[in-house]
């Protein structure tokens, strides 16, 4: 089984705020670590219009769209409790990084910071201030946690906004004479967790009207996306303009008044005003810390309907709330405009932190060794990924090529430039024609000594011995179980043999007692003996055109006399459990594809 660290980190995210606070760890990532961006079906136009090139997940049931789950043990970045919750309960085991997507705000519910809950799975918190940090060490003070700020703020980074730069800081209430914009905007109603955590909306929507016809200001909405449907409706009939995305919002509003929600903060970065609502039901708990009540001196607070338009005109007349949104910001975001880039510098430490030690091996007595694929098609791709993997899992680090359609990350690329080796002709899992390729492969290999090696495997162990070998032979390959005479086609199965081929090969070989010959691993040098080997292949091959190339290939061993050595099937082994070498998962169409239309 690969070592899950060695595998590319997946992202994944049920609502539109979630990606929008993935999104820039997602591109600060480097290829070589970054994996899949998740969402559900239902966002997938929505991760896409940001630039991510997202996979859609189909729920389970048509009533419950956002009830998805990646598949996969890849370790993965959520950013909210259920978008934990969900992959954790599909693999127990799979290792999760959890980023809080809000400012710290906490109720004792299991869904915000510090609380229970099953986030014992957790791999590392990613805190974005020390608040949260605290919160979540004093509830798992067994699980590390590390400090990342907020990176979806770093699009908005301006250095006059730091602590060292209060007395600096120019107002941003001198609108020059222009009609200035309001934003309101509204929690989702979360009175289930705590009064505090529901929203002020129906204590204020009847001053709304008065808010949208006032001249001294044009009024927009925005809302939480849990109620987004429900407020754009309301809005709208009221002549109020919805805007959905919070950036638009950051840059657009001139004002912005909130309920409870960590968007007040939010938008504390770009030093305009904030006005916070006070619902009746709102408690004066000491326990709760931040909006409640720690940082509520970030603008001035309304506490009854009638006293917002006149907060709303005296905001605009003077900002005296400057300097304290200033001290919240630069407190509770922490290495802004550079949030994404230590979020992915912490997650590398810590994924680097729990790899093996990894052994580069370029040279085999002085000669260059690599390891050479084929890949057409993506899951092929993939399989070449996995197998890859698993050589970094057992401390192994050697060069690789891929030859094909399908590039693969952290291998040198070679188009196949030759005959498709797709048949569309032939049936269904048959279609694809290796002898179209693998004689190539001789040629193509930039290495002295080379490893051919099919997608569908995974390595076991250490590898070298066998480069070695090739010392006094050119060329060393795994024999099956069985004979070749032993050869038969099993109905139904994922491989099959053209047994007049396999006739006309004992008849050339005289015996039908030799060891079939697997040609899925393939140790070979670069030497006259073998170019002439591959180009015998390729004549060989083209006798029968067959889906299997291996007896082709046992033809050309013997007319061509090359010195090789054969494997045992331990270095090409079918059954994991039982492999010492190469796990070889074949004759189960596991990465097979066929022509694609």
């Amino acid at each position: 089984m690969n070592n899950p660290w060695f595998q590319p980190i997946d992202f994944f995210a049920t609502r539109s705020h979630y990606v929008d606070h993935l999104a820039p760890i997602w591109f600060e990532m480097e290829d070589e670590l970054r994996g899949e961006f998740y969402v559900p079906i239902c966002l997938k136009d929505y991760a896409d219009a940001k630039g991510i090139k997202a996979i859609g997940l189909q729920p389970t049931g048509i009533n419950r769209p956002l009830e998805v789950a990646p598949s996969g043990s890849n370790p993965i970045i959520v950013c909210s409790y259920r978008d934990y919750q969900l992959p954790h309960r599909r693999l127990i085991k799979r290792p999760i990084f959890y980023m809080e997507h809000g400012v710290g705000i906490s109720f004792g519910n299991s869904g915000y910071a510090g609380s229970g809950g099953e986030r014992k799975g957790v791999c590392l918190f990613l805190n974005p201030n020390d608040h949260t940090q605290q919160l979540n060490a004093k509830a798992y003070p067994d699980i590390p946690g590390e400090i990342i700020g907020t990176p979806k703020l770093d699009a908005f980074f301006n250095p006059l906004r730091t602590s060292s730069a209060f007395p600096q800081m120019q107002k941003n209430t001198e609108f020059g004479g222009r009609k200035v914009t309001v934003c309101i905007s509204f929690h989702w109603d979360g009175r289930v967790v705590a009064p505090e955590a529901g929203n002020a909306f129906e204590y204020y929507k009847s001053v709304l009207p008065a808010l949208a016809a006032c001249e001294d200001f044009t009024l927009i909405g925005h809302a939480h996306p849990r109620i987004a449907d429900e407020m754009k409706r309301f809005y709208a009939e009221l002549g109020i303009e919805f805007v959905s995305d919070f950036e638009e919002i950051m840059k657009r509003t001139d004002v912005y008044i909130n309920d409870c929600s960590s968007t007040m903060y939010e938008f504390c970065v770009t030093g305009k005003p904030v006005i916070i609502l006070n619902a009746p039901q709102f408690r004066h708990l000491p326990t709760q810390g931040l909006r409640f009540w720690k940082y509520t001196d970030i603008g001035p607070q309304v506490n009854q309907l009638e006293e917002l338009l006149p907060t709303i005109q005296r905001v605009l007349a003077k900002d005296e709330y400057e300097l304290p949104r200033a001290k919240a910001a630069n407190d509770l975001y922490p290495y802004w405009g550079c949030a994404a880039e230590r979020a992915v510098e912490v997650i590398k430490s810590f994924v680097e932190a729990k790899r093996p030690v990894v052994r580069r091996v370029e040279q085999i007595r002085g000669e260059s060794i690599g390891i050479i694929y084929m890949a057409f098609g993506q899951k092929a791709a993939q399989a070449v990924r996995q197998s890859m993997l698993s050589l970094k899992n057992i401390g192994l680090d050697i060069p690789v090529c891929v030859v094909g359609d399908a590039a693969v990350r952290g291998a040198q690329f070679i188009e196949w430039k030759g005959e498709s080796p797709f048949d569309a002709s032939e049936r269904h899992n048959f279609q694809f024609r290796a002898g179209r390729v693998k004689p190539f492969l001789y040629d193509l290999s930039p290495f002295a000594r080379t490893l051919y090696i099919d997608a569908d495997t995974e390595f076991i162990t250490d590898i070298t011995p066998a480069f070695e070998l090739l010392d006094n032979v050119d060329i060393a390959l795994a024999e099956e179980i069985q004979t070749i005479g032993q050869l038969y086609n099993k109905p139904s199965a994922g491989w099959e043999i053209n047994i007049k081929e396999r006739d006309a090969t004992i008849a050339q070989l005289g015996s039908p007692n030799i060891k079939f010959l697997n040609s899925g691993v393939i140790f070979f040098r670069k030497s006259p003996e073998t170019k002439i080997l591959f180009e015998e292949w390729h004549k060989q091959w083209m006798t029968w055109k067959q889906w299997d190339e291996q007896l082709a290939l046992m033809r050309s061993i013997h007319q061509c006399k090359i010195k090789y050595e054969a494997l045992d099937v331990n270095w090409n082994h079918p059954h994991r459990e039982q492999a010492k070498f190469i796990f070889h998962n074949y004759g189960r169409c596991a990465v097979r594809s066929d022509v694609t239309a």
